[in-house]
């Protein structure tokens, strides 16, 4: 940390929009301006303005539009800030009554703006009028836009990561933990190549979609927290990706990273009958079969992870052949107990 910078600065900084050596910082006290070389601080009265702003507008998100435009989402409508006379200009279309958040501006000129708890809605910006193209209403708050090179978008949500279609204009898919994610608070999303580096509320995830594959870093694998804040990522010139988080600050080129190619290793460690250890006479993890009478229909198996670099984030699924229809997805839960088994022949499979 190389400065501090607190003087004529409010403590609630919504969010940061760097343009041309300025730091235009969105408070819940006003828009400020912050010289990055002096660090002089200045709040922005918008006095040249017929707009009649009420003193207790909060400011939520700045975004810097392809024509240098500022686009300002504030708890009463949208503000628009022209940079050529720096006027500000109020935009119609939009309901004063909504609060606004997260804004994006893709190559064909349309905005996806999000409202708090209402999802988010594409405009065509006209002069101080957005016209809407479709409204996505969704029970979610929209914390991130992510595009990438093909025609898709990818946003981060409170309900998990929308893959939606710019072209038609259509959500394809919402991805969830039933599709692997570690959690569906999804605060950034960092494309990086062929994957996706996601930050939330259980860690950053490095998602494929490829083949829809999911590797999780924890706080076992040196992050600063599992929990991550809105707004706070980036990527930097030279490939770093930075993600914010409630204990600091992560950084990692993901070029750097190195496959661990030694597997965790599953242990059988008990056996349970009826509830009581099975007297095996040998190691558990050299069984091969137990054959029990059919009253004994109870039956439970303990495992043990052997892993010397994050046993706590190893993965097991189940299936007891002969009962379960499909693989069981246990987490890192390593106890299985079967009750009231009907007489057959059965294999464990992990």
């Amino acid at each position: 940390i190389k400065q501090v910078i607190k003087s004529n600065l409010p403590a609630s900084i919504e969010h940061l929009c760097a343009v041309d050596g300025v730091v235009w910082v969105a408070t819940f006290s006003g828009v400020f301006i912050v010289d990055a070389v002096t660090k002089t601080v200045k709040k922005i009265n918008f006095a040249n303005s017929s707009v009649k702003t009420p003193a207790s507008l909060q400011y939520n998100f700045v975004y810097r539009l392809r024509n240098d435009d500022l686009l300002l989402s504030s708890n009463a409508g949208l503000f628009l800030l022209k940079k050529g006379n720096g006027k500000l200009l109020q935009l119609k279309g939009v309901n004063a009554a909504d609060v606004y958040l997260t804004s994006f501006e893709d190559a064909e000129g349309r905005l996806y703006i999000s409202k708090a708890f209402k999802g988010f809605e594409v405009y065509k910006l006209s002069t101080d009028s957005l016209q809407s193209i479709k409204q996505f209403p969704l029970q979610a708050t929209i914390k991130c836009f992510s595009d990438t090179n093909d025609s898709l978008l990818w946003i981060g949500t409170t309900v998990g990561l929308i893959k939606f279609n710019k072209s038609a204009s259509s959500i394809s898919k919402i991805y969830t933990t039933g599709d692997g994610l570690s959690n569906q608070y999804i605060y950034g999303v960092v494309p990086d190549k062929d994957f996706l580096w996601l930050s939330s509320n259980a860690g950053i995830s490095r998602f494929s979609p490829l083949d829809k594959s999911v590797k999780t870093f924890s706080e076992a694998d040196g992050l600063q927290s599992n929990e991550y804040n809105t707004y706070s990522f980036c990527q930097t010139a030279n490939g770093e990706i930075l993600f914010g988080g409630v204990n600091g600050l992560n950084s990692f080129n993901p070029n750097s990273l190195q496959p661990f190619k030694a597997p965790p290793a599953l242990v059988l460690s008990n056996v349970l009958l009826e509830d009581s250890l099975y007297n095996a006479g040998v190691n558990y993890d050299e069984l091969q079969k137990i054959a029990v009478a059919y009253k004994e229909n109870t039956i439970a198996f303990q495992f043990t992870v052997i892993d010397y670099v994050n046993a706590a984030a190893a993965h097991i699924s189940y299936m007891l052949e002969g009962y379960d229809k499909s693989w069981v997805q246990a987490g890192n839960k390593t106890f299985i107990r079967y009750v009231n088994l009907p007489p057959a022949n059965y294999s464990v499979s992990t």
